[in-house]
């Protein structure tokens, strides 16, 4: 397993709340290369594996001091550095659909997309939900990766049984109320 983005989780590099926008990254072109092209997870993880081994310790100095992390960046052999900013770039783009995608529908998901498969952009399932995002135009995003065109399914093998346990609660929970009334 790699590290980067199976420890992603909301805010890794930003906070949870906060859209990355194309300011925020070290190549924007790349980030949504990242977006656009890996739209699978293998694809992402792949790519991902070509710049890991410096990532990874870099990201540990970033938890502890984002500025110190970033103002010793310059320091590094230019191969480094354009490898912890590449995968840099693949975390915060994860971030983004981690935080705008991926938890927007999974910690949304209620009775009433069990009853009303589309609504209000919730899905009866992710693969439902992906498909809604896919039929948008597709464009170059100006403002931050998911503002338009389709959307990358980027979750793991934990993600999805996570998602088919709380849809079938979520069923369950939809047929025992119809067997009140």
């Amino acid at each position: 397993m790699l590290p980067v983005v199976d420890a992603a989780h909301a805010g890794v590099l930003k906070g949870a709340d906060e859209y990355a926008k194309p300011q925020h990254f070290f190549d924007w072109r790349y980030a949504q290369k990242v977006w656009f092209e890996m739209s699978s997870r293998a694809a992402l993880e792949a790519e991902e594996a070509s710049c890991l081994a410096d990532f990874g310790p870099w990201l540990e100095s970033h938890k502890e001091n984002p500025r110190k992390a970033f103002a010793d960046l310059k320091n590094y052999a230019d191969k480094k550095r354009r490898n912890i900013q590449r995968c840099y770039d693949i975390q915060l783009a994860y971030d983004q659909w981690w935080d705008q995608v991926w938890s927007p529908w999974y910690n949304g998901y209620s009775y009433e997309a069990v009853q009303a498969p589309i609504h209000n952009r919730k899905a009866a399932t992710f693969d439902d939900y992906l498909a809604v995002w896919s039929k948008r135009a597709s464009c170059t995003p100006d403002h931050f990766l998911n503002e338009c065109g389709p959307v990358p399914d980027w979750r793991d093998e934990e993600d999805k049984a996570n998602a088919q346990a709380m849809m079938r609660k979520a069923a369950e929970e939809v047929a025992a109320k119809r067997r009140r009334k």
